[in-house]
């Protein structure tokens, strides 16, 4: 239907391998043929199949030509075929834009918008149906165009010879995987890009909508730090999207505040440390109960140690608006009145509707003797050193 929004298959005509795929996606499922002067159109349900007479990696724009044409694209899924040397069957997935130069279509150093959950799912499906068949199933990195597009793409692709391009086998399992679109889990990259430097780093946390990327130095200092703890991933830590410009550094970098500290704001007010937490450019842990540990990750000294200040200052502020605070040579007094059953006892007073008035601050009369809060408050005072 003209107008609607689609998960876009693409196939080309000059791709032998993207014919395959096309004519099992056709076996496997009726699609409707849409009357569409400029190319072939059909649709199935909530897919979109369009056929093109260009090679595949050269469409950029080509999101917003089918906008044009009333068949917009939530994404598009590219069916192609994978060729390489070593001529292994082989079923790949992966992103589009170039790390370096543009030999194949695209623009140098640039990354279009990715696609983890379809990556993710393609993956997924590709290893179950595949699993008893002679293919092997990798996720590459990008090396080829389009990259001037607009939505999340992805590649889905037979390699690497003309064999594997037309065996009906491998056409069948990439139109079911592609039909089997869902969330779910995937394996993990089985190539490194030697290429990446801190703008490409950038462009590709904006354009797969990433929350974060960390390396195994990371996971092996959070594990050592708290091997039982969640590690909390803030939106500041995103390198190069943050206010942090130094994030992109090889060193991972730890700071503490006052463990007393953190504990005795997070009494009073968790919620508004962790908004707080969650402005600033770290990591943190929380443990199995939830309570926050006392520890910052950054990804520079800076970060760490500037945000470790940041969340002493805060608890500071939320435990006077509590207590009566006294700060002096980096020790924090905490003076904190209150109701004391025990005094209470001491002037005959046990009915707990007396308890409460007295703790709401209100004078209560015993064997006509007026008892004022006052009488019945202590003040607890401790102290905790800050640095």
């Amino acid at each position: 239907m003209k107008g609607e929004s689609k998960v876009t298959i693409v196939c080309s005509i000059k791709d032998r391998a993207s014919q395959n795929i096309k004519n099992s996606i056709f076996y496997l499922r009726k699609w409707d043929t849409l009357p569409e002067e400029n190319i072939p159109v059909f649709e199935y349900k909530d897919f979109r199949l369009v056929e093109i007479g260009e090679s595949l990696i050269f469409q950029d724009g080509l999101d917003k030509k089918l906008s044009a044409l009333g068949y917009p694209a939530s994404l598009l899924i590219f069916a192609s075929k994978h060729q390489s040397k070593d001529m292994r069957p082989i079923l790949t997935v992966h992103s589009t834009g170039n790390v370096n130069e543009a030999k194949f279509g695209g623009a140098p150093k640039t990354l279009s918008y990715a696609a983890p959950q379809a990556v993710r799912s393609l993956l997924r499906s590709l290893k179950m149906l595949a699993e008893n068949e002679e293919y092997e199933v990798t996720l590459e990195c990008t090396h080829h165009g389009p990259s001037d597009l607009d939505i999340p793409s992805v590649f889905i692709e037979v390699g690497s010879n003309e064999t594997q391009w037309l065996d009906d086998v491998a056409g069948r399992i990439v139109a079911e995987a592609i039909l089997l679109l869902k969330d779910s889990d995937s394996p993990v990259p089985s190539h490194a890009l030697d290429e990446l430097d801190e703008i490409l780093i950038s462009q590709a946390f904006l354009r797969s909508g990433a929350d974060f990327a960390y390396c195994m130095q990371l996971r092996k200092r959070v594990k050592e730090i708290c091997p039982s703890g969640k590690t909390v991933i803030t939106e500041g830590i995103k390198c190069a999207l943050s206010s942090c410009q130094t994030c992109i550094c090889p060193g991972v970098k730890i700071a503490r505040i006052s463990p007393g500290l953190l504990s005795e704001a997070e009494k009073l007010d968790k919620n508004g440390l962790k908004v707080f937490l969650s402005d600033h450019n770290i990591a943190y842990i929380e443990y199995e109960d939830g309570r926050f540990a006392h520890i910052l990750i950054g990804l520079d000294d800076s970060c760490a140690r500037l945000a470790a200040e940041d969340l002493r200052d805060k608890c500071v502020e939320i435990i006077k608006k509590h207590y009566d605070v006294c700060l002096d040579k980096g020790i924090l007094q905490i003076s904190e009145r209150k109701f004391s059953p025990k005094l209470a006892k001491s002037f005959g007073i046990e009915d707990l509707a007396l308890y409460g008035k007295l703790a709401r601050g209100e004078s209560v009369i015993i064997d006509g003797k007026t008892i004022n809060p006052e009488m019945v408050y202590e003040t607890n005072k401790r102290a905790i050193k800050l640095n």
